[in-house]
């Protein structure tokens, strides 16, 4: 990602949509349990070391359930969605029942970090006072995952299995 940062990318995707009479609108579900993050990303925002466009794009929260916000804020994972950095990601959406299929290709083709982050989902099934795009603590699949973070969760109400256990290098290659 670069610029935006994840959420900024996903904001345009969503943005993005057509909106007709036929066509119900859309929205997504970000999972930050599933995130993959850099080696010393974390490190980095808890030392408050931040892009310079950073507090740009923090104003993309506004896209951004409130209820989301209230619990997922206080995440050490929360303050990268906001990260411009490059690190050679790619955010793409694809059919559900083609996902895996795709990931396995993927990661045959050498793209390791490869997973799921969320999912497409109908704003209509989230309250009127609060639409968005909604985030929660847990990773994609995982059960219970509800807006309060649900899931098992690991240190510091994350469900990461810890910090070091999902930081890692990225795969280079292009």
């Amino acid at each position: 990602m670069t610029g935006f940062g994840v959420l900024g990318h996903l904001v345009e995707m969503v943005n993005a949509q057509e909106e007709d009479e036929n066509t119900p609108k859309t929205t997504a579900k970000l999972y930050l349990g599933s995130l993959p993050c850099m080696l010393g990303a974390v490190d980095c925002i808890e030392q408050g070391i931040f892009s310079s466009l950073q507090p740009q794009n923090i104003r993309l929260r506004r896209a951004v359930r409130t209820v989301s916000q209230k619990t997922c804020s206080t995440s050490f994972k929360y303050p990268l969605l906001f990260d411009p950095q490059t690190a050679g990601g790619l955010l793409a959406t694809v059919p559900r029942e083609n996902a895996a299929r795709c990931m396995e290709e993927l990661v045959a083709m050498g793209y390791e970090d490869t997973c799921v982050v969320g999912e497409i989902v109908l704003e209509r099934d989230q309250p009127a006072n609060d639409r968005g795009i909604e985030i929660v603590l847990g990773k994609y699949g995982e059960e219970n995952e509800e807006e309060n973070g649900g899931g098992k969760s690991g240190p510091g109400g994350e469900n990461n299995e810890g910090r070091g256990g999902r930081l890692r290098r990225r795969n280079n290659k292009q």
